[in-house]
This record gives C-alpha cells, sequence and structure tokens, in this order.
C-alpha cells in the first residue's frame, strides 16, 4: 500500500459501504472513540478509499448501526424483549465487534454484562377472593411493559352466620346489634365452612432503566 501524508479533516463527511448499506457521519466521530477508524482515516493508507471516495468496511450493517449509535451518542444498546429476555446471541456478536473495531469501553461493557443491569423485572402478587369475584371484574387494562396473569382456584373457610339468620349479617360480625346478641344468647358464635374462589393475581412489570455511557 502507499503513504499518504494526512488523513481527512476531523469535520470532514465520512461515507462507509457496510455490507449493502451505506452509513455516512463525521471523520471525528470514527476516530475519537476507535482505533480501528483512527488508523483507517490517519491517511498512511491512500488506497483504502473506493474510487468514489467511500470506506468499505466488510462487517454486519445491522450491529454496525449500533456501533455507529456509540461512537455517536455514547448510546449502550438494550436488545430485551418481553417473554424472550436478553438477545444473548446478539450480545455476544456485538462483543466482537467492539473488539475488532477497537472500542474498549463498549466491548467492556458488553464483556461485563453491563446490559443486565439496564432492566429490572418486577412482581406482585394479589389475592382477590370470594364467588362473585371473576377475571373479568378486574382491571386488566396494563401498559406495554406489563404482564398480568390469573391463577383461581377453589378451597373452603369458615364463615360467621348471623344468630337472626340475617343474609347481610353472614360473613361480618361487626354488622351485628343488640338483637342479633339476644338471639345469640349464651351460645358461641356460629360459623359454617363455605366454599370460596381464590383468585391470585401475578403482575410482572418490565422496568428499563437509563444507563450511562461506558468509559
Amino acid at each position: 500500500m502507499s503513504l499518504s501524508l494526512s488523513g481527512p479533516p476531523s469535520n470532514a463527511r465520512i461515507d462507509l459501504q457496510v455490507g449493502e448499506r451505506c452509513f455516512t457521519t463525521l471523520a471525528s466521530t470514527l476516530s475519537e472513540g476507535s482505533s480501528f477508524f483512527a488508523s483507517l482515516l490517519s491517511g498512511r493508507w491512500e488506497d483504502s478509499q473506493s474510487d468514489d471516495g467511500s470506506y468499505f468496511i466488510d462487517a454486519d450493517p445491522d450491529l454496525f448501526a449500533h456501533i455507529l449509535r456509540y461512537l455517536r451518542r455514547g448510546v449502550l444498546p438494550v436488545v430485551y424483549e418481553k417473554g424472550h429476555g436478553f438477545d444473548h446471541a446478539f450480545y455476544t456478536a456485538l462483543q466482537e465487534e467492539a473488539e475488532y473495531f477497537g472500542i474498549e469501553p463498549l466491548h467492556r461493557w458488553v464483556k461485563e454484562k453491563g446490559y443486565l443491569l439496564a432492566v429490572t423485572i418486577q412482581y406482585s402478587v394479589e389475592e382477590l377472593k370470594g364467588q362473585g369475584i371473576h377475571v373479568g371484574g378486574y382491571d386488566t387494562a396494563v401498559d406495554g411493559n406489563t404482564e398480568r396473569s390469573y391463577h383461581p382456584s377453589w378451597g373452603t373457610e369458615k364463615v360467621y352466620q348471623c344468630p337472626r339468620r340475617i343474609f347481610l349479617h353472614n360473613g361480618n360480625a361487626s354488622a351485628c346489634g343488640r338483637a342479633c346478641e339476644k338471639a345469640k344468647g349464651e351460645n358461641e358464635d356460629d360459623y359454617i365452612e363455605q366454599d370460596v374462589l381464590r383468585t391470585l393475581i401475578v403482575t410482572k412489570k418490565v422496568i428499563f432503566k437509563s444507563i450511562a455511557k461506558s468509559v
């Protein structure tokens, strides 16, 4: 390869042909964060450019989009799907690309699995009880980062019975007044076993945290 005296100025527009896609950015964006591009744009290799002035980069364009986004704004990629979790194959490939392009902070962040700190899974469990309670009567509207599942089961429990057999008093001893106490006399409180439907409502919420640029 022949030598050149100097590379493009820092504010020069650089066209990159990565696979079948073309990316355009500034020379400073590439050279300041990547040892690979610092060498490529140093001017030492005159024939590193194609005839149209662009640079051909033999890399996966989809992965390179994340590489360039990092070099531009320091955006650390969080690739997570509800129901599947993190895309570990993506991070394995990204780690290799970050190493190839000489972007040490990004390479270290991926290698140390820093992305795991970007997502928190929060669970909450609530129990609804009573035969009159059904899933359709519960608020099922959730946002896109929340999942809710329902787990009904039948059981039995002891239910207080009003001495005067007033239906509205059953299950609530405090609803009984003096007349009920008089009807009970010296007898013990009366309870019966009753079937009851219990529904466990499990809510899973995915919380994405802001993550700073790895340095």
